[in-house]
């Protein structure tokens, strides 16, 4: 059973091949859990945004 055109067991050595997988979908699950937690931040707060004004500051006439 030790013919090199059909191997038993294969093994992946490589650093990439072992890590790229799961780094990449733990980014790609950071990602979402981070838009997550802003949307329910947002949320939470009425849906009022004020980017760093305080809410009782007079408007200037842009209703963003």
């Amino acid at each position: 059973p030790r013919d090199p055109k059909h191997p038993l067991h294969v093994r992946i050595n490589d650093t990439l091949g072992l890590w790229l997988e799961p780094i990449g979908f733990s980014a790609f699950g950071a990602f979402f859990l981070f838009v997550v937690i802003v949307t329910s931040y947002v949320y939470k707060r009425g849906g009022e945004t004020t980017f760093g004004k305080d809410s009782e500051s007079p408007t200037d006439g842009y209703d963003f």
